[in-house]
């Protein structure tokens, strides 16, 4: 029979049992008749793509045991107690629902464990295996996800509710495998049980898709059968051609008359509201302190011009030093006719661009800026928002945490205003999704011992006190082993390469060298030294998936290298020994590369990474993606769940209208550095 918990109760279980559930319990409660998996096995580090999944508004229905209107599922909790076992169970099962929702994972867990499935309906049991399926996709596990579903039939068994949500995790998994195909037709087969908005929205992203994605279905029979899906075609090929216009659309409804298009996602698609980019304006500061990486911003964008063989329109505007003037700046590239401006570089000539557009009462021209919006700026039209702010990898630093089972973190950071921002957007994030930061301590940037500190964190100034207080009360000398707190289940460091240098060295030398340490990209300086970085090894840090993949390859060839130098040495030796001839060193690829002219230089095994800064290579990524991401603003923006690949960012678009980068997850091993499972 079903336990009935206070909320008190609930929240301490919910605490205990997902420490217990991260260490591989497992309940014989089981959805579809399908053995569940132990928690630390379906939580992986959650994808980007996750993000639109808690985002999407599903159906309301008649279904539900409660009214989606209800937004607090600990008040579902509460209604719980004193209900029949099938009532309650039904009532804790739309609460799991909602806390996915909030995105408090290990309580939704915690939820569906207090459910005893054998007291519910099959819809109610259709609905278990749903919410279980999500809650995997969303921790990273796709197979069990599909798995999940696999096992519910798509037949009039299924109820309507229920129906619609088995199709939007379809569409959640095809986004993460950029299956564009399959979002398509499960968008199609969704559009009935959708109402208002939310079919609006799902229609837009249907003809956006099409439009862009135009091969999908090229010479493809799948339409024949499928009226709908030729209706579509037919318009994605009119807004292809910008002819989405009324005319054409009341011929087009002459030629689909029961399509179910309606008329608000079509206006809504126009090539008018498509983003122009005929005349560039570069907002950076070319000739301050910021010189260095406006120039590498610069050369990532015309990297990007170059390989997409256009013409170089753009006009860079020296902003100097001088962030108060921005504004001035952004008036003249728009009376010299700019239609697209970028920039400014620069956090504080960001600050500056946001104020200047807020008391501007018709700002017009389309504009990435180069820092994060918010949502006092939705008012701003024709905004996006692109950085690689160290905010948003803290973030993604306690969504991995999370979904490896990690529940509470000490927090090291610089005190400064960077590392302020820093350890305040990874708290608010960890403890958002349920995380708890038990302790945090700052250490000044000029200092280079921070031995006080550490030990404060890990709390072995505390057991030394208890030693010495023992010691004292019993009055003789006691033997004694210091050791740290045993609470914490990470470290989240906010400080740079150099500050990792003089910190993890302290902490594993203080018991904790068993503690693992999370940090952003700031922590890691795009180089590795076998000898001087060994005190780093197990260290994790964020970063963009195609620095880490350079970098990753560049070693695989000195490593390579190395080897082939090896075998070369060992065979003249042998050769010598035996009184052979010794073999002549056999030629690489790089250097058949470099002594043929004739060999076309993209057939180079790997392309070396412009700046030995690892700083400067990710502004020559933003800058590359920058150019890419314009074509794709309004795809972006229409649609949550589509992902655009750049050469050197994953880009998606956030509720502010920011452009969000995938990251990977770098770690230090003893021979260099690997790239962890995402």
């Amino acid at each position: 029979m079903h336990r009935k918990l206070p909320r008190q109760l609930f929240i301490a279980l919910s605490l205990v049992s997902a420490l217990l559930l991260f260490a591989g319990c497992a309940s014989t409660q089981t959805p579809m008749a399908v053995e569940r998996e132990p928690l630390a096995e379906q939580q992986k580090a959650p994808e980007a793509t996750t993000h639109a999944l808690d985002q999407e508004q599903l159906i309301s229905s008649a279904e539900n045991p409660i009214s989606n209107e209800t937004l607090d599922p600990w008040e579902l909790v509460d209604m719980s107690m004193g209900k029949s076992p099938a009532e309650s169970n039904a009532l804790l099962l739309r609460a799991s629902e909602l806390f996915l929702n909030q995105q408090h994972y290990s309580t939704a867990y915690t939820m569906l464990e207090e459910i005893d499935s054998s007291w519910l309906d099959r819809n109610e049991k259709h609905y278990f295996a749903l919410i279980h399926a999500r809650y995997s996709l969303l921790s990273g596990n796709t197979d069990r996800a599909q798995s999940l579903l696999a096992q519910i039939p798509r037949n009039n068994s299924v109820s309507r509710e229920n129906y619609a949500r088995l199709l939007q995790l379809d569409i959640a998994i095809a986004a993460q495998k950029l299956n564009f195909r399959h979002s398509v037709l499960a968008r199609i087969e969704l559009d009935p049980l959708l109402y208002g908005q939310a079919q609006i929205r799902n229609q837009r992203r249907i003809l956006n898709t099409l439009t862009r994605e135009s091969q999908l279905f090229a010479a493809d029979e799948t339409g024949i059968g499928n009226p709908d899906l030729l209706g579509w075609l037919t318009l994605a090929t009119l807004n292809r051609n910008k002819q989405l216009n009324d005319l054409e659309i009341s011929l087009w409804q002459q030629q689909y008359p029961q399509h179910p298009a309606h008329a608000d996602a079509l206006a809504t698609s126009r090539p008018g509201n498509a983003v122009s980019s005929q005349q560039i304006a570069l907002l950076l500061p070319t000739t301050s302190k910021l010189g260095r990486a406006a120039e590498a911003f610069k050369a990532g964008f015309d990297a990007a011009v170059i390989k997409g063989g256009q013409f170089d329109n753009s006009r860079v505007y020296d902003i100097g030093s001088e962030t108060e003037l921005v504004g001035l700046y952004y008036q003249s590239a728009v009376n010299d006719g700019a239609d697209f401006i970028i920039g400014p570089l620069g956090r504080s000539g960001a600050r500056a661009m946001l104020s200047h557009l807020s008391n501007t009462s018709n700002p017009g021209v389309s504009t990435l800026l180069l820092g994060r919006l918010s949502t006092e700026d939705n008012s701003i039209p024709n905004l996006w928002g692109l950085s690689l702010s160290p905010e948003q990898d803290a973030a993604a630093i306690a969504e991995r945490a999370i979904s490896q089972g990690m529940r509470s973190a000490i927090v090291l950071q610089k005190n400064n205003e960077w590392g302020t921002r820093l350890g305040e957007a990874f708290s608010l994030a960890f403890e958002a999704k349920g995380g708890t930061v038990v302790d945090s301590q700052r250490f000044q940037p000029t200092g280079t011992d921070h031995s006080y500190e550490v030990k404060k964190l890990l709390e072995l100034s505390s057991s030394e006190v208890r030693h010495k207080q023992l010691q004292n009360l019993l009055g003789t000398k006691l033997e004694f082993s210091v050791r740290r707190r045993n609470d914490v289940d990470f470290m989240f460091l906010a400080g740079n390469n150099l500050d990792a240098r003089r910190v993890i060295p302290l902490a594993k030398f203080y018991r904790a060298h068993d503690l693992p340490v999370y940090a952003t990209s700031s922590a890691y300086n795009g180089k590795f030294n076998k000898l001087t970085d060994e005190d780093l090894k197990g260290l994790q840090f964020a970063d963009l998936p195609w620095l880490l993949n350079k970098q990753v390859e560049a070693q695989s060839r000195e490593k390579a290298r190395i080897l082939a130098e090896k075998e070369a040495a060992e065979a003249q030796a042998q050769a010598l020994a035996q009184g052979l001839p010794v073999p002549p060193p056999e030629a690489t690829e790089e250097q058949d590369i470099l002594e043929n002219p004739e060999v076309p230089a993209e057939e180079i095994p790997f392309e070396d990474l412009p700046y030995k800064s690892a700083t400067l290579n990710r502004l020559y990524a933003v800058g590359y993606a920058a150019f890419e991401a314009i074509s794709q603003l309004a795809y972006l923006q229409s649609d949550e769940w589509y992902h655009f690949e750049t050469q050197t960012l994953s880009l998606n678009m956030d509720e502010f209208r920011n452009l969000r980068h995938a990251v990977a997850w770098g770690e230090y091993v003893t021979d260099g550095i690997s790239i962890s499972p995402r």
